[in-house]
């Protein structure tokens, strides 16, 4: 049965994840989720049931277009298969409890935001906001649900993330190198209340260690440094980890 249900929970990921592309493309440039209908970028052509199946489509067309050939990019498929596992992780993870559904809220989150970085630097703020706003609900309802850190953990959580971060983005408005947005400090600040005080903590630190790997593998690269740094993404990323690992880590820090 147990078996069953880590199955199920990944098919229910695979298929948010699809939703997740869907929000990830059209967001960011402020247009509707629902309107118009699914279509192929190069043709225009609506795409119906069969053209959109999670994975399995990508699969049977072999990454093109029904309709008119195109290439589509493998982005879609790989978000569903990384949804699929988080899900199934998430379930490992926190089983049937409150905990598993603002787990996977927040893992949605992070996910668009991790995909809108990475590809254009077009965030949809209103997606942090909102998270801040939710993580703030949660923790003052935490006496009742223990779903999210309590009140403290979050508003320390959201104080370190989001000074912290603050602190660099001066830094580099100061020596005029603005490699990245102030929109950024805010979601070091949302994954703050989301995740609380202490796993903010961890959750920035390999945020830095992955930033700076990449700011040194592109001036490898290129011979000089990047225009603007993933912030978002990369602390989405980090914040992924910490929210499924992070009492291990605790743990073991704490035992030495």
């Amino acid at each position: 049965m147990e078996i069953i249900l880590l199955v199920l929970f990944f098919l229910i990921g695979v298929s948010v994840g699809s939703f997740l592309n869907v929000v990830a493309d059209r967001v960011p440039l402020k247009q509707s989720i629902v309107s118009p209908p699914s279509h192929c970028f190069s043709c225009g052509h609506v795409l119906v049931w069969k053209d959109m199946a999670p994975v399995v489509s990508y699969l049977v067309l072999r990454g093109k277009c029904r309709y008119c050939g195109a290439n589509i990019t493998p982005r879609s498929m790989i978000i569903e298969l990384v949804s699929g596992l988080i899900f199934a992780v998430a379930w490992l993870r926190f089983g049937a409890s409150i905990q598993l559904a603002t787990a996977v809220i927040y893992s949605a989150v992070f996910i668009v935001l991790i995909i809108t970085d990475f590809e254009n630097q077009r965030m949809p703020a209103i997606f942090t906001y909102c998270a801040i706003i939710v993580a703030l609900v949660l923790a003052a309802a935490y006496p009742v649900t223990h779903a999210a850190p309590d009140l403290a953990a979050c508003i320390a959580g959201f104080a370190t993330g989001f000074g912290l971060v603050a602190i660099v983005w001066l830094i580099f408005k100061w020596t005029g190198k603005p490699v990245m947005a102030f929109l950024d400090v805010w979601i070091a600040g949302m994954i703050g209340a989301s995740i609380g005080f202490p796993l903010v903590v961890p959750a920035l630190a390999i945020a830095l260690l992955a930033g700076a790997v990449f700011m040194a593998g592109r001036r490898l690269i290129t011979g000089k440094g990047p225009d603007s740094i993933p912030v978002a993404g990369i602390l989405c990323c980090s914040a992924l980890i910490i929210m499924y690992t992070g009492q291990f880590i605790i743990a073991q820090v704490w035992r030495f």
